[in-house]
């Protein structure tokens, strides 16, 4: 398999010499040991990018003592090397540290020493990438699939890129972060906000649409709906025409299919899986799929996918088709990358978590990710489900901007049928007041209230909808 970090060998001579610059090492190590306050602009530069291991040494223990609060000199950094081995038979490591500093031409060119180190530190973990899928290539074990090993190169790249990009990308002076968010603000009031509406209008109210960036976890026990709303949250995203990634890791597509089908031509999924449909049905059911086939949404069926797979599959999609919706098909069935799989779930949902959240940072769109609950719930009188029910819940909690609950009272109400006549009354009458109706819980928003909303259930559908108006339910905490 290919190795998961960059920069963390040198590369063979498969290619002739790897590319490095003994001299800018030189002229930077002395230019910060002239003037410390060099150390400011040189940018991201760390002791590997150096292609002597001594230079970088060297970096390391300056870089120690200016962040200390020291002042790095050429006496006090020499003094650290002086039972080092020699450079060689005429120069000990202390004198080859005294000598930087008179040797350097100029600390003006400081800049552009670092700027020539760490490219050519990029350049050799080009090839060592290059090299790494050459062997992983020609192995003849035929243990990895290709698209495994292209996944995983995809992946190295895309993080040695994010590595190579100008150290100030993520520096934001608060004056153009205040123009920023004014533009968002003038926008918001003009109806134009980057926000996704979920094609629900009481929860678009509560939460203004899925924003960029945000992590927005949707959970709920078995039964309750919870592929349903994204499903049906993902088709109203992707048929306004903006394309929608979706993982699904527990159903097929043609199943998540079946369910958009069934709700389009307003018939049961289950007539549908069964071949139950009139010949005027299944007309309207072909122009349905016609229709459809040019909705705006790829699904992804892998099973078990991990972050680091599912993170490089969303990149590409955001190039090629700009995504602008991703939704994941419950977390609980991802994996870990295999570096870090530990074995302990806590840990490794906390890397999921924590993946998905900077997915969603990186790539400017809304994560929602489907959660299940842990059986506490059915345990209590109150069914309705809360932050700690949370399976893995420390994490999740913790990284998601939005949490949200899928509860429907009428799948208990029925299990609570009575066997004694006289109280069959009382429960009929609670049993109709939660037909075909569904409460979404706001557990958490980071950037607004928490409360509920009802919305209508067609479990026949398996669709969300609008409640009339004069029945909708609002705000209840």
């Amino acid at each position: 398999m290919l190795n998961a970090l960059p920069m963390e060998k040198e590369p063979t001579n498969l290619f002739g010499a790897p590319p490095f610059n003994l001299e800018a090492e030189r002229a930077l190590l002395g230019a910060l040991l002239l003037r410390n306050d060099v150390f400011d602009s040189i940018g991201k530069l760390q002791r590997h990018h150096f292609f002597d291991p001594f230079h970088g040494a060297i970096f390391d223990a300056i870089c120690t003592i200016i962040r200390s609060g020291r002042r790095a000199t050429s006496v006090e950094v020499a003094k650290l090397f002086e039972k080092s081995e020699a450079i060689d038979q005429n120069t000990s490591a202390m004198m080859y540290v005294l000598h930087l500093a008179s040797d350097t031409p100029s600390i003006i060119g400081a800049k552009e020493y670092a700027r020539v180190i760490f490219s050519a530190a990029v350049r050799r973990s080009l090839i060592v990438i290059g090299e790494d899928i050459i062997a992983a290539a020609r192995e003849t074990t035929l243990e990895a699939e290709p698209q495994d090993l292209i996944e995983e190169a995809e992946e190295r790249l895309f993080n040695l890129a994010e590595l190579a990009q100008p150290d100030t990308g993520h520096i934001l002076d608060f004056g153009k972060a205040a123009q920023m968010a004014w533009e968002e603000i003038k926008a918001a009031k003009d109806g134009q906000s980057r926000a996704l509406s979920t094609g629900l209008i009481d929860l678009d109210r509560k939460l203004g649409g899925l924003h960029p960036s945000n992590l927005v976890i949707l959970a709920g026990r078995p039964a309750m709906g919870k592929t349903a709303l994204a499903t049906n949250i993902a088709f109203s995203i992707a048929d306004a025409g903006h394309f929608v990634d979706f993982y699904s890791l527990e159903m097929s597509g043609s199943e998540l299919a079946k369910r958009i089908i069934s709700a389009r031509i307003r018939k049961a999924s289950s007539d549908l899986r069964m071949g139950q449909l009139t010949p005027a049905m299944m007309s309207i059911a072909e122009k349905a799929v016609q229709a459809l086939q040019a909705l705006a949404m790829s699904i992804d069926q892998t099973g078990g996918i991990s972050i680091a797979t599912l993170a490089a599959r969303a990149r590409r999609n955001k190039r090629r088709r700009n995504t602008k919706l991703i939704v994941v098909d419950y977390l609980q069935l991802m994996q870990a990358s295999r570096r870090s799989n530990t074995g302990n779930r806590v840990q490794d949902v906390a890397e999921i978590t924590t993946g998905l959240k900077a997915l969603a940072k990186e790539l400017d769109v809304p994560v929602v990710a489907l959660s299940q609950l842990s059986r506490n719930v059915e345990h209590r009188d109150n069914k309705r489900p809360q932050l700690s029910d949370l399976r893995e819940s420390g994490s999740i909690e913790q990284d998601a901007d939005i949490v949200l609950f899928v509860y429907r009272d009428e799948y208990y109400v029925e299990r609570e049928r009575p066997q004694e006549m006289s109280k069959y009354a009382e429960w009929q009458s609670r049993l109709q007041a939660t037909v075909n109706k569904a409460e979404i819980i706001i557990g958490k928003q980071r950037h607004g209230e928490t409360g509920s909303v009802e919305v209508a259930f067609n479990p026949s559908l398996t669709q969300f909808s609008n409640l009339a108006r004069q029945e909708a339910h609002h705000d209840r905490a």
